[in-house]
């Protein structure tokens, strides 16, 4: 069974169901595409009855909510972690109201597809969300969370420095973040060190794999050279060795899962057998402090070009 922790007053697993797979083809590792609506269904029934409650969607993961939805009844103990949409039809020019209806709109249709009265945990998708539109945005759903429409607010972003301007904002009680072994962005920042002090945000970390990139070959890995690509490939090949783990996969969950400011991992999957490969892999210890230390004393000066996939040339910008 998967192991939880309590946060919230919520059992909290610590691995989150990415669900972005079953609602649209995700990621530049994925081989098979979205699985069907039955496929789906068996797919998240399965993860609940490992021990996985913790279930990660947003309103332009295509298919996504409502394919959770027609699941939630039978996972009583699931918390559903949804994230906003991402209002690009706002102009600078648009009133309050056209602002807060475009906001309800979006908390609405994620009720509907989900089958709930209230939402567990609503994100903003965009952390710039946080202050556009005068703050307008932010203050709407407010307002919602106060009737109760929402249960807690939180914020997903994409770069570390984005965490800096959320933790000023006492009502965000939730962050989801990208994370990976070769990320070492936030310890220059400080940020575990900030996130350990507060005990009361759940630290949700997703990109573990750098959307599938750090199982892939050097040869498609983007804006690196190929020297430095292989550099890095090799390193990870490594690591696996050195530290007795199964393959990158392991080692990279591993090593996410063994940072104390990270309360669940969000893993993406597409079919029974990627599952059953997490849960194998979720029943070894994760890497030791020692071995993490080692990790991080390499490559820490790599670019955002490679560490944030929106700045990729050879895909389109993933949500």
């Amino acid at each position: 069974m998967i192991p939880s922790k309590i946060k919230h007053g919520r059992a909290v697993s610590r691995l989150c169901f990415g669900a972005a797979q079953i609602g649209m083809a995700y990621g530049i590792a994925n081989r098979t595409g979205m699985p069907d609506a039955a496929s789906a269904q068996d797919l998240l029934a399965a993860a609940y009855a490992a021990g996985m409650t913790m279930f990660d969607t947003a309103r332009i993961y295509g298919e996504s909510e409502k394919r959770i939805g027609q699941a939630i009844p039978n996972m009583p103990r699931a918390t559903i972690m949804t994230k906003l949409s991402l209002l690009e039809e706002l102009s600078d020019s648009d009133t309050e109201t056209t602002i807060g209806s475009k906001v309800e709109e979006s908390v609405h249709m994620s009720l509907q597809c989900l089958g709930l009265s209230s939402l567990p945990y609503l994100l903003l998708h965009r952390a710039q969300h946080l202050h556009a539109h005068g703050g307008k945005i932010w203050q709407r759903l407010l307002g919602l969370r106060r009737q109760g429409v929402i249960g807690r607010l939180g914020v997903s972003v994409q770069r570390p420095e984005e965490i800096v301007d959320a933790l000023q904002t006492p009502d965000i009680e939730c962050l989801q973040l990208p994370f990976n072994i070769l990320d070492r962005r936030y310890e220059r920042l400080g940020i575990p060190a900030m996130l350990l002090q507060r005990p009361d945000m759940l630290v949700v970390a997703r990109s573990a794999l750098l959307q599938g990139l750090l199982t892939r070959e050097a040869a498609v890995w983007p804006i690196l050279k190929p020297a430095k690509a292989d550099a890095i490939a090799g390193a990870l090949d490594q690591w696996v060795l050195q530290f007795g783990r199964k393959n990158r996969v392991d080692l990279c969950l591993a090593y996410v899962r063994a940072q104390p400011w990270i309360d669940t991992v969000v893993v993406g999957m597409e079919n029974r057998l990627q599952l059953e490969e997490n849960m194998e892999m979720l029943q070894t210890p994760s890497l030791s402090a020692e071995a993490c230390d080692a990790i991080r004393k390499k490559f820490v000066n790599l670019d955002e070009s490679l560490l944030n996939p929106a700045c990729w040339p050879t895909q389109r910008k993933k949500p």
